[in-house]
């Protein structure tokens, strides 16, 4: 996003076959990346939310304890992003083969960053 963007900022669609990962524990799909229509004014900068559409998939044997803190937003600049919290961190239990899809809110990203992994625990989905 360009400063003289600032403005209109457009809701783009991923698409979906571009951002997959998977390790011996989980695969993850991302069906959609959103910008909110929210901006957070501070001092120096304008800030967004990101909304991430995404099903996880258990490809383990064992159980899965599923949390939102475990997953964060990486830019551009390397700068990390964490998840939003706000109804608490745990997702709940994924038995081995179940999946779970949700929407994973990251909040006040600068304008200026052009998110382009996302990161659960030690796995990097590269998104741009």
């Amino acid at each position: 996003l360009r400063l003289d963007q600032l403005g209109s900022i457009a809701i783009n669609p991923i698409r979906k076959a571009d951002f997959n990962a998977s390790n011996n524990e989980i695969s993850v799909e991302i069906y959609s990346l959103n910008q909110e229509d929210n901006y957070y004014q501070s001092a120096d900068s304008l800030l967004v939310d990101f909304i991430i559409d995404l099903k996880v998939t258990n490809d383990g044997t064992d159980e899965l304890l599923l949390n939102r803190d475990d997953f964060s937003l990486i830019d551009q600049f390397g700068w990390e992003y964490p998840a939003e919290d706000d109804y608490g961190s745990s997702l709940g239990t994924l038995l081995p083969g179940e999946s779970r899809r949700f929407d994973l809110v990251i909040p006040e990203i600068s304008i200026l960053s052009d998110p382009i992994n996302l990161k659960y625990k030690n796995l990097i989905i590269y998104m741009a």
